[in-house]
């Protein structure tokens, strides 16, 4: 994502996972035009993509990844890839193959998070803070760490197939979504200015990409830098107040959190079997 001019991230910012849709290609301009989250499409250059594309950075490394999309000319039945989808999803959230990831890893993060003080120092710190709220938030999620996009997913589900009690574990995944948010803000909160700041210098930049305006790009990189000021003064400040509330606030929401995903995904895998 650091290769994506139209990001304005840093050039340390790589995460190889990232997706998006090329949709033309001018080779006169040497330019490829992408539609991702933002309302406008953007561009790039031809170069520009084949850097991001072979990045070796982790983590992620792309490794030149493609899928290629053809319209069908009759539109399939989706009832039995719905149904694939919803128990492949319950699947991995109930019995991981590694207890480090989804349900299993929320009970180790809880765990972890109060250790992270000693874990990590100043700006490190800082940017566990900051990349938590992120990455639920704003980065691609649909914010609330996608579950307001899945319990929206699992409305149109219950039409589709005819099944009304998938009605009932879509309050629940609302409930869960809330949870997620409530943790993201407890990372940059609104008790800690200097937290509260970056929070909302964020917000403010993703509103700037999402719309595109033509100044955009000009904007985020005034936030960037108000940003990495922010964050010196944050470094200073966690090496010398008392982060352990911050933590332990942080630590009880992500337990009542998994004790919300873990209601959502049991009541889902007795809807659908």
């Amino acid at each position: 994502m650091a290769y994506l001019p139209y990001f304005a991230l840093s050039e340390i910012a790589h995460f190889g996972g990232h997706a998006f849709v090329v949709f033309g290609l001018d080779e006169k301009k040497g330019e490829v035009y992408i539609s991702g989250r933002s309302s406008k499409p953007v561009k790039t250059s031809i170069e520009g993509l084949q850097k991001a594309r072979g990045s070796r950075f982790p983590p992620f490394p792309p490794n030149h990844k493609l899928l290629k999309i053809e319209h069908p000319q009759k539109a399939p039945h989706f009832q039995e890839g719905i149904i694939e989808s919803i128990k492949n999803c319950y699947t991995s959230m109930l019995k991981p193959p590694i207890k480090n990831i989804v349900l299993a890893g929320m009970q180790k993060w809880a765990e972890l998070v109060v250790k992270w003080p000693q874990q990590f120092r100043g700006l490190e710190l800082c940017g566990c803070l900051f990349n938590t709220f992120l990455y639920i938030e704003i980065g691609g999620t649909g914010g609330s760490a996608f579950r307001t996009m899945y319990s929206k997913f699992l409305e149109e589900a219950s039409i589709i197939l005819n099944n009304p009690d998938l009605n009932n574990v879509v309050q629940t995944f609302k409930e869960s979504a809330q949870a997620w948010s409530r943790i993201a803000l407890f990372a940059l909160p609104n008790s800690w200015p200097t937290l509260k700041n970056i929070r909302e210098l964020a917000v403010e930049k993703d509103a700037h990409f999402l719309k595109q305006e033509p100044d955009a790009m000009e904007k985020m990189r005034h936030i960037n830098s108000e940003m990495n000021s922010l964050m010196k003064e944050v470094t200073a400040e966690l090496q010398t107040k008392d982060v352990k509330p911050l933590m332990k606030d942080l630590q009880q929401n992500i337990m009542i959190c998994h004790k919300l995903e873990t209601q959502a995904f049991n009541e889902l895998s007795r809807i659908v079997h």
